[in-house]
């Protein structure tokens, strides 16, 4: 598959939800790449299955075909055009790749800085914020990984978003990993983690103490069986939090309402009180916090002179009467309400149909590079 025809809908998608500014996955040439791809070579009059990618040229035409998988700067370059022309205001997160025998620091350092460059060279992309590693420290056996992405932040001056601490079954040997995050100097204002749902009061304490943060997943952390934040808490103690969806891969709908609904709803019932948090705490947690955490809370996250005007229009003809507008944005409203969808000004959806790239022709183009199940 492409990392263009399948980013681009899935950034619509986000859109079309009323989600104005995401941080996708890691991200890749003027060249368009088709991944995945079975390709078969023909050896002694014989077919041979190939597991590789195709490269094609801008004019259309094959300009080769190679096993394997395709180089990080052509994923990361195609992801990036994709969510450009999207029109989304994004954090682009970008895989520095596994350190090791065969990928050094210097050689992350320097894939990194090159991609860098390459998207201070692009055209204005205003819906453009920033750069952000995708960490995978704590997800290795030994602490080379952490210590690689510390000295590429502090080199290029990148946040990093780590998931942590999300699965049941992986959480004592992640909590043994966090010195390896303390020791590297990687835990600090830039990073970010993501889930963070089985702390303990020591991680929490010198979380809070380094000044990172959080995004807090309601919708992943039902859909996997994660468990449940313990999100009065972490207010508490004063940790940083912002909140997301995760992508559609573990959370189905990119639907901030039904995120907010969920995540409010599992606190209540495992403190079985329904005033240890607000429609108002989890809306703020949703927009301000979301901006501070990805470091951009002086361009967003509310409507104030000087920001992005990213905005949504609801129409109110479902909520019914409305007493406490917040209760009413987030125990009623739901993406069905979404009448528009502004991002910098700029209408993007209007009466749940993009303007500007077709999602419809997207997801079509989508449909004709992937294998249809039991098809050919």
């Amino acid at each position: 598959m492409d990392h263009f025809s399948h980013s681009l809908p899935r950034a619509l998608l986000f859109i079309l939800g009323g989600l104005a500014t995401v941080l996708p996955g890691f991200g890749a040439t003027m060249k368009l790449v088709v991944t995945n791809a079975r390709l078969f070579t023909m050896v002694s009059g014989q077919e041979k299955p190939m597991n590789g990618f195709l490269v094609v040229a801008a004019d259309g035409t094959l300009d080769a075909a190679k096993e394997g998988t395709p180089p990080p700067e052509v994923l990361a370059e195609r992801q990036f055009r994709a969510e450009r022309d999207s029109g989304i205001r994004f954090v682009h997160g970008i895989n520095i790749g596994r350190v090791g025998p065969q990928w050094s620091t210097e050689q992350a350092n320097a894939f990194t800085k090159g991609f860098v460059e390459w998207v201070g060279a692009q055209p204005p992309t205003p819906g453009f914020l920033s750069v952000m590693i995708n960490g995978a420290g704590t997800f290795v056996g030994t602490p080379a990984q952490a210590k690689a992405e510390a000295e590429v932040m502090r080199t290029l001056a990148l946040g990093n978003q780590t998931h942590f601490l999300e699965s049941p079954p992986d959480k004592y040997e992640e909590r043994a990993k966090f010195r390896w995050l303390q020791d590297a100097g990687l835990l600090g204002p830039g990073l970010l983690f993501g889930h963070f749902v089985h702390t303990d009061p020591w991680i929490l304490r010198e979380t809070v103490h380094a000044g990172a943060g959080m995004s807090w997943n309601p919708l992943s952390n039902g859909r996997l069986a994660s468990g449940i934040v313990d999100i009065p808490a972490y207010v508490k103690a004063g940790l940083r939090i912002g909140m997301g969806v995760d992508g559609q891969a573990s959370a189905d709908r990119a639907d901030p309402f039904e995120n907010m609904r969920m995540g409010l709803y599992q606190v209540r019932a495992r403190y079985e009180d329904a005033s240890v948090l607000s429609p108002y705490d989890v809306l703020r947690m949703h927009t301000v916090g979301s901006a501070d955490v990805l470091g951009v809370a002086d361009r967003l996250g509310s409507l104030a002179p000087g920001k992005l005007a990213d905005f949504l229009v609801l129409d109110p003809s479902d909520l019914g009467p409305i007493f406490d507008p917040y209760a009413s944005l987030v125990f009623v409203a739901g993406t069905r309400d979404l009448a528009r969808v502004y991002v910098g000004g700029e209408l993007k959806v209007l009466n749940g149909q993009t303007v500007g790239p077709a999602f419809a022709q997207a997801r079509a183009e989508v449909a004709k590079r992937v294998k249809t199940p039991g098809g050919p």
